[in-house]
């Protein structure tokens, strides 16, 4: 039970997208890997339809264009039939034992709308963005808005328990199916790089919580999605 689909959306990610997809199959509590082609390399392509024809996990998405993230997005949690759902960018690697811990957050924390893990550089460096919207800069235009006060998490020194956050990163945001579908997912006017935040600011209006969650993490290579 509590098995789940895994989102990613992908756009000439380039040979990082291949390891990001093997650490992903490897997972306990995978149901499905929608892998959604925004417009990769016939290469790309190529490897990726391989690697399909022997996992019945991996589906694909191709043909329709650079759509944007949150099309994408969309279009993948369309296909998705597990219980949670994991938002991934294609230059992340999982750890082998990511999916369930995070799942077990949600039975442990029944009320968490969405979560987030610790993002590491390669170097095993916490990557400062993963739970803070500074990178965005979108406080600049409202600063005293209350979703971008006390976002700057980085600094408080570490966690070690599940922390509640006001704003996560796409590059990792895991989330019972259920509550994509209520938000009617991402918001497609958005083309790339605020519809994450929107999406947060949106689970907090109905009245959610996202956590942050220290003892898992991944590493963000940040090849192409920076």
């Amino acid at each position: 039970e509590g098995l789940c689909s895994v989102v990613i959306v992908s756009y000439k990610t380039g040979e990082i997208l291949m390891d990001c997809i093997r650490s992903v199959l490897e997972q306990n509590r995978l149901h499905q890997l929608i892998l959604v082609d925004n417009g990769n390399s016939k290469q790309t392509v190529q490897l990726l339809n391989k690697i399909a024809d022997n996992e019945p996990k991996l589906e694909i998405i191709t043909g329709h264009g650079n759509v944007g993230f949150s099309r994408g997005c969309n279009l993948g949690v369309r296909r998705a039939r597990g219980q949670y759902i994991l938002l991934l960018n294609p230059d992340t690697i999982l750890q082998s034992d990511t999916l369930e811990p995070a799942i077990n957050v949600f039975q442990t924390h029944p009320n968490t709308s969405a979560l987030t893990v610790r993002m590491e550089n390669t170097d095993g460096t916490e990557q400062r963005g993963a739970r803070r919207v500074e990178q965005f800069r979108l406080d600049r235009f409202a600063p005293n808005h209350p979703h971008f006060q006390r976002l700057n998490l980085n600094e408080t020194g570490p966690l070690t328990k599940p922390t509640a956050v006001q704003c996560i990163s796409g590059a990792f945001m895991f989330m019972p199916k259920k509550v994509y579908l209520e938000l009617g997912g991402m918001d497609e006017d958005f083309f790339l790089h605020v519809e994450d935040i929107d999406f947060c600011m949106r689970i907090e209006k109905m009245g959610g919580s996202i956590l942050y969650l220290p003892t898992v993490s991944v590493t963000h290579k940040r090849s192409t999605s920076d």
